[in-house]
C-alpha cells in the first residue's frame, strides 16, 4: 500500500497541485504535501514529510511522539497508532494530517536488521519466533549486554562432549628475520644432480637456534618433484611409495592447475621436498615451506643479508611418514594435505612478493595471514585431502564457537592464528569457490580440471598488489564483505540445503567444507559438523572485528522492546532476526 501511496501522490503534484484535500485542517495558506491524510505505513517505515513551502523554521509534530524535527522536509520513523501530524511556525498551525502506523507485517525468512549505533539501543520486536545473529565488520572490540525482556529461548545451546581437535601445527616458518627485501637470483652453492645431498634443516622446536644439517638421498624423481630422504628416516618403504605416489601423480598437479607456477629458484623446473623424521621428533610442525630458501645463504653475522637458513632451492619440508594409528597427523594423506599446503604458501610469496622483487618493484607485501594461511588450507580441500589435512576438524572447531574467532585480526584470546580462524576462513573461501561454479576433476586424469569456474577469483588475487579483505574484493569484482554477510546468513538460516557435498573419485575425500558434512571421526575423536553451535540471547559478550554468533531461537510473547546495551562504533555492528 505504501508504495501506492506515493506514487499516486507524485502524480498528483505533477498534475493538480492545487487540489485540496478535505480532509486537511487549513489554518493558513499552507499545505502538507507529503504524506497524504489517512496514509497507513508500518512500524520502521522511514517517513518522507514535505510541505508547500521552503522555510527551515517549521516544526513538525505528532500527538503521540512529540516534536519530530524541524525544516520544509524531514525523514522520520513513528510509532504504532494513529498519529494527528502537525507542520507549525512560530506557534502557528500551518497543517494537519491523520497518518496510521501499524505493526509491520512479517513473514517466515524476512530478516530484521538493526545497528548498533549508540550506547543503549532501543528496539521493537513484534510477536513472534526468531534466530537472531550478531555479528561485525568494525576495528575494535565492543562490549555487548541483551537485558532480558519478554523473550523465551526456544532452547538450549548445543554442549560439545568433550574438546577434541587436531593440535594446530605450524605450517609456513617465518624466521626471526626479514628476507623480503634481498634479491638474489643464485644459483645456489650446490649442484643438484647429486643423489645424495646435505640440506639444511630449520630447527622448528627453537627456530632462533642453528639449523640442522642433514643428509638425504633423492628417493624418486619426476618431470615436476624430486623427492630427498633423510638418511634417519625409518625407511618405511610402502608409505614412502604411497606418499611419493600422491604427491607426484595427484598433489603436483592438482596444485598448478588450481594456482599455476611458483618461483623456480634453481632453475630445474622441479619442486624439491625433503622428507626427514627431526619434524616429528619435534612435533611442532607437520611441514612446512621457508621463504628463506629463496634467497642466497650468507653466515656473514655482521650483514644485513645474514640468512643461514637457504639451501637456495624452491623446496617443500614434511615430517617422515608413519603407519601408527595414533600418530594421524603424520599418515600418509596428511603429509599430502600438508604438502599441497604448503605449495599455496610457495606460489602465493612467489607471486606477492618474490617475483614482483625480481622484476624491481619494491614494498612488495606477502598476503594477510589470515587469508594466507585460509587459502592454502582450502587447497587441501580442493585437492582432495580435506579429511586427512583435519580442514573438517578445524572447521568443526570455528563451528562450536564462531564468536571467539575474528577473519580480520585477533581472535577473542588474542591469538593472530587458530585451528578456528583457519577453519572458519577456509570454509568461507570454499563457499565463494562453490557459490562461483566450483571445480570439476576428470574422472581419467586427476590433475586436468574439467570445470574450473569457482577458480577465477582466487586467481586474481595473485596478481594484485593488495591484501586481505581488499585482495579479495578486488578479485570479487564486489565488496568481498558482502559475500561473508550472505554466508553469516546461510549459517543463521542453518541453509544446509546450500552447501554442497562433493566427493573426490580419486581420494574419497569431501572437495567441500561443508558445515553440514555430518560427524568426522578420526580415531577416538570425534568432530561434529551439524551448523553452528548457538549460544543464549540473553548475556554480556564481547564481539570482536569480523566474527559473529548465532543465537538460540527466541519467542516473543508480545511486542517486545529489545535493549542492546553497547558501545559506538560507526553501525559496523548489526544484530539481525531472521523471522521463524
Amino acid at each position: 500500500m505504501k508504495k501506492f501511496v506515493f506514487s499516486f501522490i507524485v502524480c498528483l503534484l505533477i498534475f493538480s497541485c492545487n487540489v485540496t484535500d478535505l480532509n486537511r485542517t487549513k489554518v493558513l495558506d499552507s499545505m502538507i504535501l507529503i504524506p497524504s491524510s489517512e496514509s497507513i505505513y508500518e512500524v520502521e517505515d522511514l517517513i518522507f514529510f514535505s510541505l508547500d513551502q521552503w522555510d527551515n523554521e517549521i516544526e513538525w509534530y505528532s500527538n503521540i511522539d512529540g516534536k519530530l524535527g524541524e525544516g520544509d522536509t524531514l525523514y522520520s520513523r513513528l510509532s504504532k497508532g494513529t498519529h494527528q501530524i502537525t507542520a507549525q511556525k512560530r506557534d502557528k498551525i500551518l497543517d494537519t494530517i491523520s497518518i496510521d502506523i501499524i505493526s509491520k507485517i512479517l513473514s517466515e525468512g524476512d530478516i530484521i536488521t538493526r545497528s548498533i549505533y549508540q550506547e543503549v539501543n532501543h528496539y521493537i520486536l513484534p510477536l513472534g519466533i526468531y534466530s537472531p545473529v550478531i555479528y561485525s565488520f568494525g576495528s575494535s572490540n565492543m562490549n555487548i549486554n541483551i537485558p532480558a525482556r519478554n523473550m523465551i529461548s526456544s532452547g538450549a545451546s548445543q554442549t560439545l562432549e568433550g574438546n577434541h581437535f587436531l593440535n594446530l601445527k605450524s605450517s609456513n616458518i617465518r624466521p626471526q628475520r626479514q628476507y623480503g627485501n634481498l634479491l638474489y637470483n643464485s644459483m645456489g652453492k650446490r649442484t643438484l644432480d647429486e643423489t645424495v645431498k646435505e640440506f639444511i634443516l630449520p630447527n622448528t622446536a627453537n627456530p632462533g637456534n642453528d639449523p640442522h644439517i642433514v643428509r638425504a638421498s633423492l628417493e624418486f624423481t619426476s618431470d615436476e618433484v624430486n623427492f630427498w630422504l633423510d638418511e634417519n628416516s625409518n625407511k618405511n618403504e610402502e608409505l614412502l611409495e604411497e606418499l611419493w605416489l600422491n604427491i607426484s601423480k595427484i598433489g603436483i598437479l592438482r596444485v598448478k592447475a588450481i594456482w599455476g607456477y611458483w618461483a623456480d629458484i634453481n632453475k630445474n623446473s622441479k619442486v624439491d621436498v625433503l622428507i626427514s623424521p627431526k619434524i616429528n621428533e619435534e612435533e611442532v610442525a607437520i611441514g612446512f615451506f621457508n621463504t628463506a630458501d629463496f634467497y642466497e645463504y650468507n653466515d656473514n653475522i655482521d650483514s644485513d643479508e645474514y640468512n643461514i637458513f637457504s639451501n637456495q632451492i624452491d623446496i617443500i619440508y614434511l615430517g617422515d611418514p608413519s603407519a601408527s594409528p595414533d600418530d594421524f597427523a603424520y599418515s600418509v594423506n596428511s603429509l599430502t594435505a600438508t604438502f599441497c599446503h604448503e605449495m599455496t604458501h610457495m606460489i602465493n610469496y612467489s607471486n606477492k612478493v618474490y617475483l614482483p622483487g625480481q622484476a624491481g618493484i619494491v614494498n612488495t607485501k606477502p598476503e594477510e595471514l589470515f587469508l594466507d594461511e585460509g587459502l592454502a588450507h582450502l587447497t587441501e580441500s580442493l585437492c582432495g585431502f580435506g579429511e586427512s589435512g583435519g580442514n573438517l576438524a578445524f572447521l568443526s572447531k570455528f563451528l562450536e564457537n564462531t564468536g571467539h574467532f575474528s577473519f580480520n585480526g585477533p581472535d577473542l584470546d588474542g591469538s593472530l592464528d587458530s585451528v578456528g580462524k583457519r577453519g572458519g576462513v577456509a570454509a568461507f573461501l570454499s563457499y565463494l569457490v562453490w557459490k562461483h561454479g566450483g571445480i570439476r576433476w576428470n574422472s581419467q586424469k586427476p590433475g586436468v580440471l574439467d570445470n574450473s569456474s569457482g577458480l577465477i577469483f582466487l586467481k586474481k588475487l595473485l596478481i594484485s598488489d593488495k591484501t586481505g579483505w581488499e585482495n579479495l574484493s578486488f578479485a570479487l569484482s564486489s565488496r568481498s564483505e558482502d559475500f561473508l554477510l550472505e554466508w553469516i546468513q546461510l549459517l543463521n538460516e542453518d541453509g544446509a540445503d546450500s552447501f554442497p557435498s562433493v566427493v573426490d573419485d580419486y581420494t574419497g575425500e569431501e572437495l567441500v567444507l561443508n558445515p553440514y558434512w555430518g560427524n568426522l571421526q578420526i580415531n577416538s575423536n570425534s568432530y561434529p559438523l551439524q551448523g553452528v553451535v548457538r549460544a543464549s540471547l540473553e548475556e554480556s559478550f564481547i564481539i570482536i572485528p569480523y566474527s559473529f554468533r548465532c543465537f538460540d531461537q527466541v519467542t516473543t510473547t508480545d511486542e517486545t522492546e529489545i535493549i542492546i546495551e553497547g558501545e559506538l562504533d560507526k553501525g559496523k555492528v548489526l544484530i539481525e532476526f531472521l523471522i521463524e
